[in-house]
C-alpha cells in the first residue's frame, strides 16, 4: 500500500480526495477515510476545502461522507 498517494496533488494540483468531491465520487472519500480520516481536512493548493467543493457542486452523498469525518480538538479543548 501506497498512503502518501492520496495525498499527492495532480498536475492540475488535485488531491484524489478534491477529484471525488469534483466528480461525486461517494466510494473513494469512504475507502480514503478509513485508512487516513485526516484526508477530511485538505484544502487545496487553491484554497478550496472538500466540503466545500461537494456542496458546491450539489454533490450531497460526498458531503455527507465528508461531514462524519472527526471534528479536531481544539487547543481550548487539550488544555
Amino acid at each position: 500500500m501506497r498512503p502518501w498517494l492520496a495525498r499527492q496533488e495532480s498536475e492540475d494540483k488535485y488531491t484524489p480526495m478534491h477529484l471525488a468531491a469534483y466528480q461525486n465520487k461517494v466510494d473513494v472519500p469512504t475507502v480514503l477515510l478509513e485508512h487516513d480520516p485526516f484526508l477530511g481536512y485538505l484544502i487545496s493548493t487553491y484554497g478550496f476545502p472538500l466540503l466545500c467543493i461537494a456542496a458546491s457542486k450539489g454533490h450531497v452523498g460526498v458531503a455527507r461522507e465528508l461531514s462524519i469525518v472527526p471534528m479536531l480538538p481544539t487547543a481550548m479543548q487539550m488544555a
